[in-house]
C-alpha cells in the first residue's frame, strides 16, 4: 500500500504542477477571480501547504524513477528531500547502483 500511496502522491504532485501553471496563465489573463488557495480547497479539498509538498516531492523525484518503488509515505519522502537533493558528481552507472542500494536499504528498514 505504501508504494501505491507514494506513486499516487507523485502523480498528484505532477498534476498540481501542471494545474498551477494553467491557473497562473488564466489568472494573469484576468480569466480567474479566485486565488490558488481557494481553487485547491474548492476542487481538491487540500491546503496550499500540502499541495506545495506534493509538487516539491514530484519535482525532486522526477529524475529518479526508481525511488517511486519505495514504500515510503509522502511525509517520509518530503522529510528526506534534503538528502535526495544533494548534487552528485558520480557517473551514471555508479549512481544507478547507489540508487538500487538505497532502495534495498530503505525497503529493509
Amino acid at each position: 500500500m505504501g508504494e501505491r500511496r507514494c506513486v499516487l502522491t507523485l502523480i498528484l504532485g505532477t498534476q498540481l504542477r501542471k494545474a498551477y501553471g494553467l491557473y497562473k496563465i488564466e489568472k494573469d489573463c484576468s480569466e480567474r477571480t479566485d486565488t490558488w488557495v481557494q481553487w485547491l480547497k474548492q476542487y481538491l479539498g487540500i491546503s496550499q501547504t500540502e499541495a506545495n509538498r506534493c509538487r516539491e516531492v514530484a519535482t525532486l523525484l522526477e529524475p529518479y524513477p526508481g525511488l517511486r518503488r519505495l514504500s515510503l509515505s509522502h511525509t517520509e519522502m518530503y522529510n528526506r528531500r534534503e538528502r535526495i537533493k544533494k548534487p552528485s558528481r558520480i557517473s551514471w552507472p555508479v549512481q544507478k547502483l547507489l540508487e538500487q542500494t538505497l532502495i534495498s536499504h530503505i525497503a529493509i528498514v
